[in-house]
């Protein structure tokens, strides 16, 4: 019983973890997104 314990806690782990994965990729592609319009909108920065 222990290890099925185990397991299911080390699964919820995982699963918070490629949830927090999943947003931060959401986050980049965001910024990746956004980059370019601010880039257009403010050609200063053109690095």
């Amino acid at each position: 019983m222990s290890l099925v314990g185990r397991s299911r806690h080390d699964l919820k782990k995982q699963a918070r973890e490629e949830l927090e994965l999943g947003i931060w990729y959401e986050v980049l592609l965001f910024l990746l997104f956004l980059c370019p319009t601010v880039s257009t909108h403010m050609p200063v920065v053109t690095n």
